[in-house]
C-alpha cells in the first residue's frame, strides 16, 4: 500500500545540535543531501512488528525557498521495506517541509528530525529510503532483520536514544510521540559537548510470563565491548510486572571522555536476566581528560561486583557451574554470606583473565556473550537456553564450526550434530543432540570429548 501525506516541521525548534556550535555561517549546501537514519522495532501482534524509522537531516545541506516570513525546505521521502523476495512489505511516499526564519544563522551540526512508522512481518528485510530536496538527493539502503515478539516470552523492544524526552500532546508530531511521551531521537548517536544529556526509551512486553509480580531494570553506560559500567552511570529500578511497560531514563555524559560507548538495558526477574538490549553511541567531549584506569587501581570496593544486588550475585554464581571445577563449584555452593559471594566471583574471574594488566577480562566478556546467545537461542520452554545441554556445550566450547540439522526426516528423530574443528586437548570433536519427543528438548547423547556422554551406537539412536 502506498500513502501520501504532507506535514510541516516548524523552525529549528525541532533541530538537533549534535556537534560543537560554530560561528554563524550562510547556508551553503553541500552537493549531497546529508541524511542519517536509525530504526527501532516494537511489538504489534504475533504476525506483524512495528518498525520506527528516525531521520536526521542536516539543516545546512538543504535547499530553501523564501516565502513572505521564513524559508522553507520541502523534502520528498520515498521509503520501503523489501522482503527477502524483493517485494515491498511496506512502502510510503510523503512530503515534509522544514522551516527556518534565517538560513544565514544555520550552523554546522544542526539537524532536523523526522520519523516514519512502518509495519512488516518478522524476518529479513532491506530498507530503501530516498530523500529529495530540490536538486539534492540522498539514498539509504541497508539490510535489517525485523524480530518477532511472541506472546510466550517476555521481551524488550529496541532502545531509542534521544536528546530530550517529555510529556507530548502535539498531534502534528504524532510520529515522535509514543505512549504520551514526545521524543527527539538522535539517529546519529553522537553526544557530548553541547549535548550532554542522553535520554533512553524502550518498551517491555509480556511481563506476565516472568512469573514474578515485580521485575528489575538495570540500565548502564559501558565502554563499547565491555560490561563494566562507567563510574556513576549505573542505576536499578523496580517495576510492577504489568502486561506491558515503558522504560525511560537519562544519563549525564558531561564528564565522560571521548570514545565509543553502549547503553545497556537488562530486564531481571528474580535472579535471572530475562532480556537484554544494547545501543551503541559516541561521545565527543574534547575538554574532558581521559584517565585510563589500570587493573592495579581496581579494588573490590570500586568493582562491578560490589554493585551487584543479592539476586544478581546468586545468578552469577549459578552461571559458574558451566566452568568451575568440582572443588570450585563445591566452594561456590557452600558460601552463604552475600559479601563473600561477591568476592568469590571477583577472584574466580580474575584467575581466568588472560591479560590481568587491563580492566577488560576478555575471557569473561566472551563467556557472557555466549550466555546471552544461548539464552536467546536454545530455550526449550522448560529451561532457560543456557541451562539446556546445547546451551551448556555452546558456553563451554564456543560456536561450533558446523551444524548439521535434521528436523523433518520421516525415519529419524529430530537431531543436531555439532562439529568442532578443534577443541583444546581433544582436536576435532562432535556433539550429537537428540530430540526424541519432538518438543524441542535436545539431549546430548554422544561426544568424543573426554567427560561428555558417549554412545557407541549413537547413529542407531537417531532412527525412529
Amino acid at each position: 500500500m502506498t500513502m501520501r501525506c504532507r506535514c510541516v516541521v516548524p523552525g529549528l525548534l525541532l533541530g538537533l545540535l549534535l556537534g560543537l556550535a560554530g560561528r554563524p555561517a550562510p547556508a551553503q549546501s553541500p552537493q549531497r543531501l546529508q541524511v542519517d537514519v536509525d530504526q527501532a522495532t516494537f511489538a504489534l501482534d504475533e504476525a506483524r512488528t512495528e518498525v520506527a524509522l528516525y531521520l536526521a537531516i542536516e539543516a545546512r545541506s538543504l535547499e530553501y525557498r523564501a516565502d513572505s516570513v521564513q524559508y522553507r525546505a520541502p523534502v520528498v521521502l520515498e521509503a520501503a521495506l523489501l522482503a527477502a523476495d524483493g517485494r515491498p512489505a511496506w512502502q510510503d511516499t510523503s512530503e515534509v517541509a522544514f522551516l527556518s526564519p534565517d538560513t544565514s544563522a544555520l550552523q554546522k551540526g544542526q539537524y532536523f528530525v523526522h520519523a516514519l512508522q512502518a509495519v512488516a512481518p518478522p524476518g529479513p528485510h532491506t530498507l530503501v529510503l530516498t530523500a529529495r530536496n530540490g536538486r539534492r538527493t540522498a539514498q539509504v539502503r541497508r539490510d535489517l532483520t525485523v524480530p518477532a515478539y511472541p506472546a510466550s516470552t517476555a521481551r524488550l523492544s529496541d532502545v531509542i536514544l534521544a536528546t530530550s524526552l517529555r510529556a507530548g500532546t502535539d498531534e502534528a508530531q504524532d510520529a515522535l510521540i509514543r505512549h504520551g511521551l514526545f521524543m527527539r531521537p538522535n539517529p546519529r548517536h553522537l553526544f557530548g559537548a553541547g549535548l550532554t544529556q542522553l535520554f533512553y526509551y524502550a518498551e517491555a512486553y509480556h511481563l506476565d510470563r516472568l512469573g514474578t509480580p515485580v521485575y528489575t531494570v538495570r540500565a548502564m553506560v559501558t565502554p563499547a565491548g565491555r560490561t563494566q559500567p562507567v563510574a556513576g552511570l549505573l542505576r536499578r529500578t523496580e517495576h510492577e510486572a504489568r502486561p506491558a511497560d515503558r522504560i525511560v531514563g537519562a544519563f549525564d555524559l558531561a564528564a565522560v571522555p571521548n570514545g565509543s560507548y553502549e547503553l545497556r538495558l537488562e530486564m531481571l526477574a528474580g535472579d535471572s536476566v530475562a532480556a537484554v538490549q544494547t545501543r551503541k553511541f559516541f561521545v565527543y567531549n574534547p575538554a574532558v581528560e581521559r584517565v585510563e584506569p589500570t587493573a592495579a587501581t581496581l579494588t573490590y570496593e570500586n568493582s562491578e561486583y560490589a554493585l551487584m544486588s543479592d539476586a544478581e550475585v546468586d545468578a552469577a554464581i549459578e552461571h559458574l557451574r558451566v566452568l568451575a571445577g568440582p572443588r570450585e563449584w563445591r566452594r561456590a555452593r557452600s558460601i552463604e554470606d552475600p559479601e563473600e559471594k561477591r568476592r568469590f566471583l571477583m577472584e574466580f574471574w580474575r584467575q581466568r583473565d588472560p591479560n590481568p594488566k587491563t580492566l577488560v577480562n576478555e575471557f569473561k566478556e566472551e563467556f557472557y556473550r555466549r550466555l546471552q546467545y544461548a539464552t536467546e537461542r536454545f530455550g526449550d520452554g522448560l529451561l532457560e537456553g543456557w541451562k539446556t545441554e546445547r546451551g551448556r556445550v555452546f558456553l563451554k566450547y564456543g560456536e561450533p564450526s558446523s551444524v548439521q540439522t535434521n528436523l523433518y526426516e520421516p525415519n529419524q528423530y529430530p537431531h543436531e550434530i555439532w562439529t568442532y574443528d578443534y577443541v583444546q586437548g581433544e582436536g576435532q570433536s562432535i556433539f550429537v543432540f537428540l530430540d526424541r519427543d519432538g518438543f524441542g528438548s535436545f539431549r546430548l547423547i554422544h561426544s568424543n570429548v573426554a567427560g561428555e556422554p558417549k554412545s557407541g551406537n549413537w547413529q542407531m539412536e537417531l532412527i525412529r
